[in-house]
């Protein structure tokens, strides 16, 4: 089994853990970080779902949100902004 299966078929495992709410899950999430970081390469072949996964994981066992910045829009006429303002 290569390195991307092994990792993917954790990811699967994680999923169902997920799902029925199991306490080995943070072992889990232990083992797939050690061999990500063992196989950073694997880490590009994982899909959208895959990562998904481990971001849930990784909420509920850590009881956070992650979530993302977002950029402050300004709301200045072009006319009226100065050098400061950018």
């Amino acid at each position: 089994m290569t390195p991307h299966e092994q990792i993917s078929s954790e990811i699967l495992r994680l999923q169902e853990m997920l799902l029925a709410q199991n306490p080995a899950m943070p072992t889990l999430l232990r083992t797939i970080h050690k061999e990500l970081q063992a196989n950073p390469d694997v880490v590009t072949l994982l899909a959208e779902e895959e990562i998904a996964s481990i971001i849930s994981g990784l909420e509920k066992f850590t009881k956070t949100e992650l979530v993302v910045a977002t950029k402050k829009v300004s709301t200045k006429s072009i006319r009226s902004m100065s050098t400061l303002d950018l």
